[in-house]
Parts: structure tokens; C-alpha cells; sequence
């Protein structure tokens, strides 16, 4: 099967196995297939990677968003800093087409992992922008040309907690600020 096949598959798998609730993604075999799907998908030629693209349902670029956050979490709880390439690389796969404001957000929690993991967020940007498709690039760029004090989980009304079950990213209780 051709990489780009291969890509569309693991696209329409991610779509068979969505739960209703997200929070079900939190599985190893469906970050397995995002690493999968994301390290395959950085490779392909450009019409591979628009063709992949053309294959994008609302459920599956969700899906990829709701993963990619996992992914940070499991960043921080491991403290594996190469684990952000990925999340950064999933947001590129989604190529903002979903809920372009939604994923600004999520890359607030990216800005975030990057930040405690001492990991430079305009090298990772830049390092995926070549094989972003135009909204995504814009996003992106967009997105680590504010100030950092722009890029705060707050702005976003979210914070990040380590619970006994790890870090996790979760919304701003009411009348909180951080």
C-alpha cells in the first residue's frame, strides 16, 4: 500500500474507532496510529500530503486535536520532549480546517509543553511548516509571531494540573484565573 493510502487509511480507522466521549482516545494503540499517521504523513510528496488533507471529516480532525493534546500530556508526564513533534505535527495533518479558533487553543497547550519541557516552539513551527498546507502555515505562523504573554494557557481559559492521573489540560473553573 502506497504512504499516502496508508495515511487516508489511518484517517478512516481513527474514524471506525471514535468513542462518543474523547476522553476514551487515551489509548497507547491510538497514539501509536497518530505517531504512525503524523511520521508518515511529514513525508509525503505535496499532493499525497492534499490528497490526505481532502480526506479530513470533522470527527477525525477533532479526534487528531483531542490525540495531539494527549500526546502533550503524556510529554510532560514522561518528561519526553520529542513527543511534541508529533502534537505539532498532527495539528498540520488537521491543517486548521476544523475549528480554525480551536486550534489556536490547542496550540496554546502546545506553547505550554514546549515551555516546560524546555523545548524552543518557533524551532518545532518551523520545522513542520514545509509540509504545512496553506491554512495550517498561516496558523502557525500566526500563532508564534504573538508575544509570549499571548500564548498563555489563561487567554485561552485553560490551565494545566498534575493530578494522580498525570498533567492534564482542563478549562478554567469560573472565576479562576490560572
Amino acid at each position: 500500500m502506497e504512504d499516502t493510502d496508508r495515511c487516508v487509511q489511518w484517517l478512516r480507522e481513527l474514524a471506525d474507532v471514535l468513542p462518543e466521549d474523547t476522553t476514551g482516545l487515551r489509548r497507547p494503540e491510538l497514539l501509536q496510529l497518530l505517531q504512525d499517521l503524523t511520521g508518515t504523513f511529514v513525508e509525503l510528496p505535496e499532493e499525497g500530503r492534499r490528497r490526505v488533507s481532502r480526506a479530513m471529516t470533522v470527527p477525525v480532525g477533532s479526534a487528531l486535536k483531542v490525540l495531539a493534546t494527549h500526546v502533550l500530556e503524556q510529554a510532560l508526564d514522561e518528561q519526553r520532549p520529542e513527543l511534541l513533534r508529533t502534537a505539532v505535527r498532527a495539528h498540520v495533518v488537521e491543517g486548521f480546517q476544523i475549528e480554525a479558533e480551536d486550534s489556536v487553543r490547542h496550540l496554546a497547550m502546545l506553547a505550554e509543553a514546549c515551555r516546560r519541557l524546555d523545548v524552543d516552539l518557533d524551532e518545532l513551527v518551523q520545522e513542520v511548516l514545509p509540509v504545512a498546507g496553506d491554512e495550517a502555515r498561516e496558523g502557525l505562523t500566526e500563532f508564534t509571531r504573538r508575544p509570549r504573554a499571548d500564548r498563555l494557557l489563561t487567554g485561552f481559559g485553560l490551565r494545566l494540573e498534575q493530578g494522580e492521573d498525570g498533567w492534564r489540560f482542563r478549562a478554567l473553573r469560573p472565576g479562576r484565573q490560572g
